[in-house]
Order: C-alpha cells, then structure tokens, then sequence
C-alpha cells in the first residue's frame, strides 16, 4: 500500500491516495499504520475516494480504529493532495456526508495554508450528542473526577466539550480529558478542549482527542472553542488558536455561517506500506 505522510500544525495523518481498496479494512489498518512504535506514526489513518458530488471523498480513522465523521486538520491536508493532484485551488472535498469548500493559499508559488469551511455548528444538546434536557450545553456545570467544571458542548460532525481554564500549563488535561471523553453523558464519546483565554482575538488550547488522546493540534477543537468563546462572551467571532503544534485561525461570521479553518500543512514524505 502506497501512503503519503501529511502533517498539519502538528497533527500527522497517513493518507492513502486510493483509498477505495482499503475502505473495508480501514479499521485494522489505521490501528497497525498508526501505532508510534510498530506502525508508521499517526494521529489518524485518511482514505481518499472518488466522489460523485465532490472533487474527493475522504474517509478519517482515528488510531484506535473508530471512524470520525470529520477532522478540521486532516481535511486540510488531503485538500492539499488533491489540489496537486488536480492543478487546482479551490475545490471541493466530501466529509462526514457533507462537501466542504477548501482553499488552498499560496507562498511564492507554494502550497503553504489551507482554508476549509467546518460546516455549521451544531449547538443543540440532542445533536452534539450529549445526554440531558432539550436546550444547548452553555457554560453549563459539570461534576467529575473530584472536579466541578463548566463546559460547553457543540457538534462540527464530531462532538466536543470545551472548557475554559486559567492556564492549560497546568490543567489536568490527561486525566480530565479521559474522564470526559468516556463520560455516560456523551454517548458517542467526545473531544475534550482546554482553553486558556489570552486576549478576545486569540485563544491558547490543548485537546483530548476521542481515540487518541493527547495531540499537538486539534483543527475541529480549535473551531469549537472558537464558537464556545463567542456562546460565553469570552472572544470576538474571528480569532487565533494556539497549539502545541503551531497557529490556526478560525472565522464564525454568525451562528447560521459555516466555520471557516485555516492553516499551515506539509507533505512530509511518502513510502509503502508492506
């Protein structure tokens, strides 16, 4: 199997440019291609597919072999692949059953930054989903862990539960992070953002991934966090996300407006997978 490693803002994906042969195997391969010991090193394992209403089709594994309707930093990357593939800058990349626009910026002729919309939020308890009364989840307490929080939770296509946090030098993010991720009121498991707020224009974030764990960047989760920001007062609608693995920027222009996400990818090298 033909792969090429991509990485954007520090999170890494192997990505397999026909996808279609693998589609039934995904989960088996994304749990060997992924492992940073034995494997090749992931964060998530992508498949590309020919689609009938996109320019491409991306199908995203996380490591431990669950699919995730989307990834705001995958979808980047393979936005990248495509365009060199297609000898274009805009296009369309089909994610989580809906067609995402993408735009691939440039520095001196180089692909250096892609912009790709993250659809609308989705802000509804019963579609995150999270388990409770009807209403959204806004600052809303939560008891866990020895801890009383207040989180946050809204849908991209994947769920997320932010929470805000004086410093995420010194947040719990290991521990918490697992809690929250498997916690019975999220039963299709959930992202975990910590969020430290530096300025209403930029926000400094660590991520428990959903069958992860802990990764340098999360581009869904900076989104999310983004859009809790705005739900609590707490920042301005366009604003910058810093990771462990470097800057993303995100753009919410009102609540019925597609998130907009952009920032640096790379092509780090391509092999075969035996």
């Amino acid at each position: 199997m033909d792969f090429v490693k991509v990485e954007g803002c520090g999170n890494d994906f192997v990505c397999v440019l026909e996808g279609a042969r693998w589609l039934e195997d995904a989960s088996r391969l994304a749990r060997a291609i992924c492992d940073r010991e034995r494997g090749i090193g992931a964060d998530g394992l992508m498949l590309l597919l020919d689609s009938d209403d996109a320019d491409a089709r991306m199908v995203f594994v996380n490591p431990d072999g669950t699919e995730s309707a989307t990834c705001g930093n995958a979808l980047r990357c393979a936005a990248m692949l495509v365009a060199q593939r297609l000898q274009r800058r805009t296009l369309r990349i089909q994610s989580g059953g809906e067609a995402r626009t993408c735009a691939v910026l440039e520095d001196n002729g180089a692909i250096a930054r892609v912009r790709v919309s993250m659809g609308l939020a989705r802000l509804e308890r019963g579609l995150v989903p999270m388990v409770g009364p009807a209403g959204r989840a806004i600052d809303e307490p939560m008891a866990i862990g020895g801890e009383s929080l207040r989180i946050t939770a809204l849908s991209l296509g994947n769920p997320h539960c932010v929470l805000f946090v004086p410093d995420v030098n010194t947040a719990d993010v290991q521990r918490l992070g697992a809690l929250i991720e498997r916690d019975p009121r999220f039963p299709q498991r959930t992202n975990v953002e910590f969020v430290e707020v530096l300025s209403r224009t930029q926000l400094r974030q660590r991520t428990f991934e959903r069958g992860v764990g802990e990764t340098k960047a999360c581009g869904s989760g900076a989104c999310a966090s983004v859009i809790a920001g705005v739900l609590t007062g707490r920042t301005e609608r366009n604003a910058s996300v810093e990771l462990q693995g470097g800057m993303l920027e995100v753009a919410w222009p009102s609540e019925h407006a597609e998130v907009l996400l952009t920032g640096p990818v790379r092509r780090d090298f391509t092999g075969r997978w035996h």
